[in-house]
């Protein structure tokens, strides 16, 4: 799965949680946005970022259901769902930084609970 703009890519998140640092032009002059963009790239934290989630079972998520954690009951939210030609299902999801790649988490589907593994912080293939 590729982010898409509308879904992953959206003026919610700053380019670089969806993984576009390189499409930043930190030599240009004043921008709208200039002021967050340099304060993150300055010190290095963002708190959301763009990962993969590799879906158990047959039920499948859709955009906007929660994710949620253990330890962090508001992780972040799905934003694509697919099943590859093989039948497993993927996600791509806005995930709190605090959430490692591996960790088990938990999508809330409706009245579902739909189990997924956070496969990695890049996402593709």
């Amino acid at each position: 799965m590729e982010p898409r703009f509308g879904a992953e890519i959206t003026p919610d998140y700053f380019p670089m949680e969806v993984g576009l640092d390189a499409a930043i032009d930190y030599a240009k002059g004043c921008y709208l946005g200039q002021e967050p963009i340099v304060r993150i790239r300055d010190r290095g934290h963002i708190n959301w970022r763009l990962v993969g989630l590799d879906i158990a079972g047959s039920d499948d998520p859709a955009a906007l259901d929660p994710i949620e954690t253990d330890a962090k009951p508001k992780a972040g939210r799905v934003t694509s769902a697919s099943r590859l030609p093989d039948g497993r299902g993927v996600a791509l999801a806005m995930l709190h930084t605090s959430v490692p790649v591996g960790a088990t988490i938990r999508i809330r589907h409706g009245d579902a609970r739909i189990d997924a593994q956070v496969r990695a912080e890049a996402v593709g293939g």
